[in-house]
């Protein structure tokens, strides 16, 4: 089971293997090689930046079953994008850039690709493409003037994606894992990981089609919907993700 983190060492970039207390320093970084140096460093020494760079995010809506999608046929992922600008971390505190905008949260299985994927590409063993996965919360805005939901300010302002500080290999996560979102330590969303419509793999496959997947993109693999009825968010109010029993980020929403 990996941990793995992006730090900044005398204004050098870094990527680490976090072991409890202390971490371990790639030699280069985990999309080339997954040799580590043999020097600990203690953890909390340590600055953690967000966990990648992506050139891009994107997700797929509406990829949980549900009483309103069990009999829906689906053929193919439905896809919005959220601009890297969104990306923030776990424990930020998130601006809500206009206190009449109606703001939810929606917690996400994210994939972070490790190799280079495009229409072409043959993939066998999906494994070899996807460093890891985040924990992320798809912020989002109710439409604008009627018009603006799952375009630009609805999905990608500043900090709109939260994400684990961590990217953590696929053994830490279990098929019928628990996905929940909490609005002030109240459940909202509840699922199941393997509620999702299309795998892990039907996504890649699909979006690779249509666009070139890099190493460090973000990949959102949709939410469960809410069990009561969405809360929106308002001032000082804390929203958490979390899957299986331990994993989880939160985030504080501020006008």
């Amino acid at each position: 089971m990996k941990k793995i983190f992006r730090t900044i060492i005398k204004k050098k970039e870094r990527y680490g293997i976090a072991f409890n207390s202390y971490a371990q320093l790639f030699v280069s970084n985990p999309y080339e090689s997954s040799i580590l140096e043999k020097k600990k460093i203690k953890l909390k020494k340590l600055k953690i930046l967000s966990p990648c760079k992506p050139s891009k995010i994107i997700c797929a809506a509406d990829n949980y079953y549900s009483k309103y999608s069990k009999n829906k046929k689906y053929k193919e992922p439905y896809l919005f994008l959220k601009s890297p600008n969104a990306l923030s971390l776990e424990n930020d505190k998130i601006r809500i850039p206009n206190k009449k905008w109606l703001i939810w949260g929606e917690p996400e299985l994210g994939i972070i690709i490790k190799k280079k994927i495009t229409y072409k590409t043959k993939i066998k063993n999906l494994d070899k493409f996807i460093l890891g996965y985040l924990v992320c919360n798809d912020v989002t805005s109710k439409n604008i003037n009627g018009r603006d939901h799952h375009l630009a300010r609805s999905k990608s302002a500043d900090g709109f994606c939260p994400v684990s500080k961590f990217i953590y290999s696929k053994d830490f996560f279990k098929k019928n894992d628990n996905i929940i979102g909490y609005v002030n330590n109240k459940p909202i969303r509840i699922g199941k990981l393997n509620d999702r419509i299309f795998s892990d793999k039907e996504i890649i496959k699909f979006l690779s089609k249509w666009f070139e997947l890099l190493p460090g993109d973000i990949v959102l693999t949709g939410a469960p919907v809410f069990k009561k009825k969405d809360i929106y968010l308002k001032n000082n109010d804390v929203y958490k993700c979390k899957i299986g029993n331990s994993i989880q980020i939160k985030n504080s929403f501020h006008t």
